[in-house]
Formats: C-alpha cells, sequence, structure tokens
C-alpha cells in the first residue's frame, strides 16, 4: 500500500503517520524541492530589491523607512509575535506561500511609500510595522524553504483567540512606537546642543533623520523643517567659501579661519591638520590650541583635548588682554577633566575660571558639575546665582535642574526649602537657535552659545564672530 505524503507550506513533506519534531530535515525529491526554492528565490529578490530601494529613498539619503539601527531592530524583534501568528494561521487554511509573496509585495508596495512623500508619525509608524512583519515572515520561509527545515510545531498561541490577535498587534505597533518617539525626542535635545556649538554638519544629518520620521516636529517655536532648511542653506554657504582658491599670501588668520569653516562642514580631520601646522605661529597659536582642544574633544578624545587646553592656557596666562580666552582654555581644561573622570582636577579647572570670570555662564556649569557628582546643596547654589545673573538665558535650565535636584535628591532639605525661583527673576524664552546668520563680536556673543558650548572654543559662521 503507497503512504500518502503531505506537504507543509513552506516547503517541508512528510508522510502520513509520521512523527515529526521541530527541526527535522528532509530528503526531498527534486520535484517536491523545486516549487519552494523557485517561490524563495522570489521572495528574496523582492525582499533585496525592496531593501535597496529603500536605503537609498529620499534626497537626503537617510536609510528609509527605519532611519536609524536601534529602530529596524526594535521593529523587527517586537514584529516576530505577530509573523508567528500570521505563519501559524496560514499553515491552518493552506495558503502558506501566498502570504509569503504578499509580504514580499508588501515590502515593494512600502519601498514605493517611502519615496513618495513625508509620512506623519503614525503612518510612518505602520509602514515601518508592516515592513518588519514582512521580512521577518519572509526570513522564516527562506529557513523552512531553502534551508529544507520543516517546522510544523503548534504555535504557541492560540491562533484563533481575538485576545491574541491584539496582543501581537498591540506589541507589533504600540511599543515600537513608544521607543521610536523616544528616540527622536533624544535626538531633538541632542540637536539643541549642536546647533549653538555650529556643528552643522552633524546637525545637518540629524535633523533630516528626524524629519524623516516626525515631519511635524518643532524646536521651541520653530518648525524642524525650516531649521533643516536653514542649516542646509548655510552648509551650502559654507562649502562655496571652502571651494574658493586660497591665496598663496593668506594671513595667518584667514588660514585659522579656513580651519574653522571645515570644521563647520565636517572635514575635522582637514582642520585638525591646517590647526596644528598653525601651532607653530605665534601669531594665532593661542585660538589655534583652543580649536584643537574643542575638535579633539567633539571626538570624545578627552587625553588630546586636555592636553592642547593646557598649552593654549600656558600660552595665554601672561597675556592680560586675553583673558577671554584663557577663561574658555579653563573651562575646556575643566570639561575634559571630568569627562576623564578626574573630578577634582575638574572642580579645581572650573573654580580658575570662576574666579577670573564670575559670570552667569561659568556658575551654571559648577551647578551643572555639582549635579552629576552628586552635591546637590551646591548645585543648587550656583544655579540660583546663574539664574539671577542671567534670568533670560538660566530661569528655564535652572527649573529643569532644579527639577532633577528635587526627583533625585529627597533628603536634601534645603531644596525644598530654598527652591523657589529667585526674586525678581522670570521665565523668559530662550534666545533663537540659529543665529549663525547675524555677525557677533566675541563680547555679544549669546549666552546661549557660550553655555551650550561648555566654555568650549565656539566655532563661528561668521568672520566678524571669529577672531576673539
Amino acid at each position: 500500500m503507497s503512504q500518502s505524503r503531505s506537504h507543509n507550506n513552506f516547503g517541508g513533506s512528510r508522510t502520513a503517520g509520521e512523527s515529526v519534531k521541530p527541526g527535522d530535515v528532509y530528503d526531498r525529491s527534486a520535484e517536491g524541492y523545486a516549487r519552494p526554492v523557485i517561490l524563495s528565490a522570489v521572495a528574496l529578490l523582492l525582499a533585496g530589491g525592496t531593501l535597496a530601494l529603500l536605503s537609498r529613498s529620499g534626497a537626503d539619503n537617510v536609510w528609509q523607512p527605519f532611519v536609524w539601527g536601534d529602530v529596524a531592530l526594535v521593529h523587527l524583534v517586537l514584529a516576530w509575535p505577530l509573523a508567528e501568528l500570521l505563519i501559524h494561521r496560514s499553515r491552518r487554511i493552506g495558503n502558506g506561500w501566498r502570504l509569503l509573496l504578499a509580504a514580499g509585495v508588501a515590502l515593494l508596495i512600502a519601498g514605493g511609500l517611502a519615496t513618495v512623500t513625508p509620512l506623519s508619525f503614525v503612518t510612518g509608524l505602520l509602514l515601518r510595522t508592516s515592513v518588519a512583519v514582512s521580512i521577518v515572515v519572509l526570513a522564516r520561509a527562506v529557513v523552512t524553504g531553502v534551508a529544507r527545515i520543516a517546522v510544523v510545531r503548534e504555535s504557541p498561541w492560540p491562533a484563533g483567540s481575538v485576545m491574541t490577535c491584539l496582543v501581537a498587534i498591540t506589541v507589533a505597533l504600540v511599543l515600537p512606537g513608544a521607543y521610536t518617539f523616544q528616540r527622536t525626542e533624544k535626538g531633538l535635545a541632542r540637536l539643541k546642543e549642536l546647533l549653538p556649538q555650529q556643528r552643522m554638519a552633524t546637525a545637518d544629518r540629524l535633523s533630516r533623520e528626524i524629519l524623516a520620521i516626525r515631519p511635524d516636529a518643532r524646536i521651541q517655536e520653530l518648525s524642524l523643517q525650516e531649521v533643516s532648511r536653514q542649516i542646509g542653506e548655510f552648509l551650502r554657504s559654507v562649502h562655496t567659501e571652502l571651494a574658493r582658491p586660497v591665496p598663496p599670501s593668506s594671513s595667518p588668520a584667514d588660514r585659522l579661519y579656513r580651519a574653522s569653516l571645515l570644521a563647520v562642514s565636517g572635514a575635522s580631520r582637514a582642520a585638525i591638520d591646517e590647526a596644528i601646522r598653525l601651532t607653530s605661529v605665534p601669531e594665532v597659536e593661542a585660538d589655534a590650541c583652543l580649536m584643537l582642544g574643542t575638535l579633539y574633544e567633539e571626538q570624545e578624545d578627552w587625553n588630546e583635548s586636555g592636553r592642547w587646553y593646557f598649552r593654549a592656557r600656558d600660552l595665554l596666562e601672561d597675556r592680560s588682554d586675553q583673558q577671554p580666552q584663557l577663561v574658555r582654555a579653563w573651562q575646556g581644561i575643566a570639561f575634559a577633566r571630568r569627562k576623564a573622570g578626574d573630578y577634582s582636577a575638574a572642580e579645581e579647572s572650573y573654580r580658575q575660571a570662576l574666579s577670573l570670570s564670575p559670570t552667569a555662564d561659568i556658575h551654571f556649569l559648577l551647578a551643572q558639575f555639582y549635579e552629576d557628582t552628586q552635591r546637590p546643596d551646591e548645585a543648587w547654589a550656583h544655579a540660583q546665582t546663574a539664574m539671577r545673573l542671567d534670568p533670560q538665558q538660566f530661569t528655564e535650565p535652572g527649573q529643569v535642574l532644579r527639577d532633577k535636584l528635587m526627583m533625585h535628591h529627597v533628603g536634601c532639605l534645603s531644596i525644598y526649602r530654598s527652591g523657589t525661583i529667585p526674586e525678581g527673576v522670570h521665565a523668559i524664552g530662550a534666545a533663537g537657535l540659529c543665529e549663525s546668520d547675524r555677525p557677533r563680536s566675541p563680547s555679544t556673543r549669546s549666552s546661549a552659545v557660550r553655555r551650550a558650548h561648555s566654555g568650549r572654543f565656539v566655532i563661528p559662521a561668521c568672520r566678524d564672530s571669529w577672531l576673539p
């Protein structure tokens, strides 16, 4: 008597009455194996072509629709329950290969949508979820079809349960959505730091990435789309100036200015090389050292950053007319030592800067330092001083710092007793974020720029505001 053979929906076959276990491998005939191989190849072509399309979608070359690798990973992991549920249901109704092809077609449609127009956050979330589920389904098909591993075990969830379906959909949609939203919030906070520092190349890339997920995002009162447009225009003007030939008779100041433009455009290595050459020119040696301290700081090379700040300090200590640069050197030393974990040296450096320039900026830097080192009383005292000296710039940051201190240092009663805003200080809107088109001299440079730079060498947008 001949034995009948049955096929699972992704290519596995078995004889009736056989006991099949997960991971069993079957030796199929050429006839039984041809169909899964062809369909798997078609599915892989669909997936590969779509992913290639998605990776280049948009004029900004942002990887669509996930944008960031961690967002893609979260979507793929959390799409697994829903994909598994769909696969299990398809086995029961006998259309597993239709599900496979539907997943490939869904990827193609998603690729087309991602290139047409910016999608809202919710629409983009639905798109990313469908792509993630399709990728998981295709991956499972490759395992069961090409590797010839039959997966015929029962689903760990009751496939017919409405609650099971709702839970799977919630896991695939809500959790990745919450993660992605927080990821963009973190990106916006980072962007607020980059703009005053005039790290425009990094800011340009980050703004386009955030817009790919949240086209309606805002920074304070400004639309992120408008901010991104201004950043793009500014970078184009920088590249235009860099494209001009350098005259052989260029002064050291002109060469250092060009190095600052290279840094703004994102060419950090070229900026470092040019600045190092200028450290042997007495006319601009101290400024070149300050610039190198900042450039290495942005690369998080704290030892090199501190070394150049120390050299700048040594050059400036005996120059009474160079006190602003000396203060900047002390602040850079403090920041580098703080990041390197040498807190006692960092505190001493901050206090040296404060003794030379008892401004609101330095007081708030000390407040942040003491908050990081778990000294809430001193942190709040310096924060209050900063808010009193410059209410326009430090009222809102002071309130945020106060809230953090009250949250993380519950036992610190002095903050609760004196946790009010200093008398006469009122919340005033922060200065505009994008002031790079407004010439500023060092004496009138926005304190928002200086604060966000933590005292570091500010790479300016305009020649008039560059020289210290």
